[in-house]
């Protein structure tokens, strides 16, 4: 019985304090993410052959027509069914995420993470909607996986990351002088973590 409890003692302690941060280790581990849990803790789910596809989206507006680099993992529909709702995936070289949870079966996209102080900031494409005038469009935004808060930080605004940087005075108040602010976000975010 002793070794029994040990043994469940053992176990439990390993799960829990076992688990590597993903600030620390320099070793990403291949596979999927359901949760900002699973990203920050360097713990996804194990997918065996993660093949990863790279594709372009086409977003904007009539006339201003742009071009996005997106990923997406390699599989069939009844495995995109399987896996259900995702936050992004790893290959063991780079993280992958998607603004938004995505049910996989409906063609969700990802895109490139890079890693800026304890955050993970990346370019995303959000669907815009006005249903009264039967319009919906692509556009860009700025995401970030806040991996100290274990928070995902979807469409960037100039609120939130006044927000995130609002303890240092002097970069606050230059980024307030900014004319377009939302082209300055990922400038603005390297600074505040190069200062920290």
């Amino acid at each position: 019985m002793k070794k029994t409890i040990y043994f469940f003692a053992f176990l439990i302690s390993n799960y829990c304090f076992g688990q590597s941060n993903i600030l620390t280790d320099s070793i990403l581990k291949p596979g999927i993410y359901l949760s900002v849990d699973h990203i920050s803790n360097n713990h996804p789910i194990d997918l065996t052959n993660l093949k990863i596809k790279k594709d372009s989206v086409k977003y904007g507006t009539v006339g201003n027509t742009k071009y996005m680099t997106v990923y997406a993992l390699d599989i069939t529909k009844d495995e995109a069914k399987r896996i259900g709702n995702i936050l992004g995936f790893c290959d063991g070289k780079n993280i992958y995420l998607s603004p938004f949870s995505n049910s996989y079966s409906k063609g969700a996209s990802f895109h490139k993470t890079e890693k800026i102080g304890h955050f993970l900031y990346f370019n995303g494409i959000k669907e815009v909607n006005m249903p009264q005038q039967n319009l919906f469009w692509l556009t860009d935004c700025q995401n970030l996986v806040d991996l100290n808060k274990k928070e995902l930080v979807s469409n960037l605004t100039n609120g939130k990351l006044k927000k995130i940087i609002s303890n240092n005075k002097e970069l606050l108040n230059r980024f307030k002088k900014e004319k377009k602010k939302s082209t300055v976000y990922r400038k603005y975010l390297k600074e505040y973590c190069e200062v920290k």
